[in-house]
């Protein structure tokens, strides 16, 4: 893996994840121009998959710096040390129920992804449509990049919905099960359909469920540290055959990238959607997801690179 396409990557992942534009779209466009044009060196069996861990990982860390604080009271009022009343300033969600509500989204997420997962691959089997690479729905999208480019331009379209028709008046402290359920299903779909954008669905499911603009994004936010953990860890117990083998220099290259570009991405990010529509979002979806699907059905033997 050479430096440079290391710390490209890293900068994408960084600049997209928490960004309402599928940091899966960036990185699967940069991928497969990689290859096609030889901006890379040749990958070793499992180097591309592990690195993104690592990226997530990256992104995952800059959130949690971003929110030391916030968690730092959070687990105070967890251990009984801090006010039961105690709330997050910004959203006014309220600290106590945030953990519950946080496991009842990444539940809901885990048990849809996986549930999908297992009843397509048994589908596709029984009809033929399986191969080495493509096990179920979810690989399949992730292997065809014009899908990854369709669902782009679909969050463009969702993004734009969801600013004319939601009414954003409920506070942090009328967050309840249902809104974390709603945001964990949407979550699950943007893990299985690849190029839905996991920060921009789930802002968006905050809204349609009646939440205020600070609200939905902080809780995207927060939930979005179990699921980078839930993710890696999943993805690491698959690859760590190969974890011996790789070029860790470079790769933690693109790591400190990751993490770097992602802190400043949520430090500002939050704060424009507070206050800006999610519509100039919509419009570079739509842009841009148009321009992936062109290239990449008018480019032949153009692919994932993995």
């Amino acid at each position: 893996m050479d430096l440079g396409y290391s710390v490209l990557k890293g900068l994408i992942q960084g600049l997209t994840e928490f960004l309402p534009v599928s940091s899966t779209a960036h990185l699967t466009f940069a991928n497969a121009l990689s290859e096609r044009f030889g901006w890379q060196s040749p990958l070793r069996p499992g180097e591309d998959e592990f690195f993104d861990i690592l990226l997530h990982m990256g992104t995952l860390l800059a959130v949690v710096f971003y929110f030391r604080s916030d968690l730092w009271l959070l687990l105070q009022v967890c251990l009984g040390k801090a006010p039961k009343d105690s709330v997050d300033p910004p959203s006014g969600l309220i600290l106590r129920k945030l953990p519950g509500f946080l496991l009842l989204s990444s539940a809901t997420t885990v048990v849809f992804v996986l549930a999908i997962k297992k009843i397509s691959g048994i589908v596709m089997e029984k009809m033929g449509w399986t191969s080495k690479l493509v096990q179920d729905l979810s690989d399949y999208y992730f292997a065809h990049p014009q899908w990854v480019a369709i669902h782009l331009m679909i969050v463009g379209l969702l993004l734009f919905l969801t600013e004319r028709l939601s009414k954003r008046t409920t506070s942090g402290e009328s967050f309840g099960p249902f809104n974390a359920i709603v945001i964990g299903l949407v979550q699950g779909c943007a893990a299985i359909f690849h190029g839905i954008s996991r920060s921009g669905s789930t802002i968006s499911a905050g809204l349609a469920t009646g939440l205020d603009r600070m609200t939905a994004t902080r809780y995207t936010f927060m939930l979005s540290i179990p699921t980078f953990i839930l993710a890696a860890a999943y993805e690491a117990i698959k690859l760590h055959d190969a974890i011996g083998t790789l070029n860790w220099p470079v790769m933690l290259a693109g790591f400190a990238m990751s993490a770097i570009s992602g802190y400043l991405c949520v430090k500002y990010l939050i704060r424009f959607v507070a206050s800006h529509s999610l519509n100039g979002f919509a419009v570079y979806c739509l842009v841009m997801g148009a321009i992936m699907l062109y290239i990449f059905t008018s480019t032949p033997g153009l692919k994932v690179a993995s």
